[in-house]
């Protein structure tokens, strides 16, 4: 058995194995875990399962471990929304009418 170990707040490269209500994805060692729908997008009409497709490749950002009942919660939205406040902070200023956070 393969010992995959990952930390929280890692973001890792996913792979679509399965399109449900949410995209199920395997991750590196051949385990698999679930997205919540919410999780998909920042945006509310990119929430969807169906914009995925088997075989994808995805990167999303590790939120939650429970190592108890060895499950682990993945977000795109997280991990897109910290891109762009990083984006924001380097590149963006007020005076080009950005807006912090």
């Amino acid at each position: 058995m393969k010992v995959f170990l990952v930390k929280k707040g890692s973001v890792v490269t996913c792979e679509v194995t399965a399109v449900l209500e949410t995209a199920l994805v395997s991750l590196a060692g051949g385990s698999q875990w679930l997205y919540r729908k919410n999780e998909l997008s920042r945006d509310r009409a990119e929430q969807r399962s169906d914009r995925f497709a088997i075989g994808e490749k995805v990167d999303a950002k590790i939120t939650q471990i429970d190592r108890a009942n060895r499950k682990i919660t993945l977000s795109i939205k997280v991990r897109e929304t910290e891109e762009e406040r990083q984006a924001m902070a380097e590149y963006g200023s007020t005076d080009s009418g950005a807006k912090p956070w």
